[in-house]
C-alpha cells in the first residue's frame, strides 16, 4: 500500500476515534447531570459545600473522554499536516534533488577540496 494512503488512513482513524470519544463524553456528561439532579431532588446532595464533589464527579466520569478526544484530534491534525518528505527521506520519488544535481554538487565539493589542498602547500 502507498505510504501516503497509509498516512492519510492513520490520520482518519485518529479523527474517527476522537469523534467516538467526543460523542461518548457528551452522553456521559448528560448522564452525570441527570444523576446529580436526582441526588439533589432526593436530598442526598446539599447545595452548599458540595461544589468540589460535583466537579470531581464530572471530571471522573466525562472529563477524561473530552481530554482524550482533544488529544486524538490533535494527533490526527499533526499527522495530516506532516510533510511526507520528512517521513520518507530514503524514497527517491520524494527527494528534492534529482541525480544530476547531486552529482554536480559532488563535483563542486571535490573541486573545492582540491583547491583547499593546493592552497595548504
Amino acid at each position: 500500500m502507498n505510504k501516503r494512503i497509509m498516512h492519510k488512513l492513520t490520520s482518519l482513524i485518529f479523527y474517527a476515534a476522537s469523534l467516538l470519544l467526543a460523542i461518548y463524553g457528551i452522553w456521559s456528561f448528560s448522564h452525570c447531570a441527570d444523576t446529580i439532579a436526582q441526588a439533589r431532588a432526593a436530598g442526598q446532595l446539599m447545595e452548599k459545600g458540595s461544589g468540589y464533589s460535583i466537579a470531581n464527579f464530572y471530571m471522573e466520569n466525562c472529563g477524561r473522554y473530552a481530554v482524550y478526544a482533544l488529544l486524538l484530534a490533535a494527533l490526527g491534525l499533526l499527522l495530516s499536516r506532516m510533510h511526507p518528505l520528512y517521513m520518507n527521506k530514503h524514497d527517491e520519488a520524494q527527494t528534492p534533488f534529482d541525480e544530476e544535481e547531486k552529482l554536480e554538487q559532488d563535483r563542486e565539493l571535490d573541486e573545492w577540496f582540491t583547491e583547499m589542498g593546493r592552497s595548504d602547500t
